[in-house]
């Protein structure tokens, strides 16, 4: 921050401490005024930075609605969700030698096979921290104060808490992971998630789960009344050589959608076999 900032900060911090009744101030030591004085200029900094901002009505406007994987990702030079499980593909991610040689295994393995399909989406799973944005699956943002609620159409609700909190010590490990973010101002919203459990998938497809070391930030950014756009961090020693960045867009779409039920429908039993019985029919029932 620079000096003339900072001057006029603590300007501000000294004109509200003076907003103190006199008896009060009289009654505070010179360490005790000091300390309020550092307390007022920082809380005034983060303010004045969007620590504790909210997105307007208009701006969280443009967050609502429902939205999906933009086509403008896929093709030369863009982030293939498909080019990180593929040998000869995504070669750019910088897969440790051990996640690598599992990647290139997978790539090997003959098409329509259940270890051809084992990511979560196929057992109608959620795919969870990260791999659930890399599904061309729609989804929409709840804004209220303190959290910000993802829904998808398959039933995935994650949580993003936007209320100051720390991260707690210890959380039992979820496909959502324990989220924190802040707004940055009313159309950036940054996000950061730990505690993934080892069952949530990494990709689109593919083998490569998360491990109890892997942390997730995004960065989401509502670039127009249209489009969404998320960078995306991930940082696991274990997987990757350095931090593994992509960026994703997403384009709004009219109208709502339906949470649906996928386990309801999901009759691959996961060895081999499918039942392919019909199920019975569902007969409305007469009206009153």
């Amino acid at each position: 921050m620079r000096l003339d900032r900072f001057t006029e900060l603590s300007m501000r911090s000294t004109a509200a401490m003076r907003t103190l009744p006199r008896s009060y101030r009289c009654r505070m030591s010179r360490p005790a005024r000091l300390c309020m004085l550092v307390l007022v200029t920082a809380l005034t900094f983060a303010v004045s930075h969007g620590a504790f901002a909210q997105p307007s009505l208009q701006e969280e406007d443009d967050w609502s609605g429902t939205w999906n994987m933009s086509g403008d990702d896929f093709g030369p030079g863009k982030h293939d969700p498909y080019g990180a499980c593929c040998a000869g593909k995504g070669e750019w991610v910088p897969f440790t030698p051990k996640y690598r040689k599992l990647r290139d295994d997978f790539a090997k393995l003959p098409e329509y096979t259940v270890a051809k399909n084992p990511d979560n989406h196929a057992d109608c799973i959620s795919g969870g921290v990260p791999g659930e944005l890399e599904h061309p699956g729609r989804f929409e943002f709840l804004i209220t104060p303190g959290r910000v609620t993802y829904i998808d159409e398959i039933g995935t609700v994650r949580r993003i808490w936007t209320d100051g909190r720390q991260f707690p010590k210890t959380v039992d490990p979820s496909l959502q992971g324990y989220s924190i973010g802040h707004w940055e101002n009313g159309r950036t919203l940054v996000v950061e998630t730990r505690f993934i459990s080892p069952q949530a998938d990494l990709f689109m497809v593919g083998p490569l789960k998360a491990t109890t070391h892997t942390h997730v930030k995004e960065r989401f950014v509502v670039k127009d009344a249209m489009h969404l756009e998320v960078q995306v961090t991930v940082t696991d020693p274990q997987i990757f050589t350095r931090p593994y960045i992509y960026q994703r867009t997403f384009k709004k779409l009219p109208g709502t959608f339906e949470v649906g039920d996928c386990a309801l429908y999901n009759r691959d039993t996961g060895h081999g076999t499918v039942d392919l019985t019909p199920p019975p029919d569902v007969v409305s029932p007469p009206p009153n």
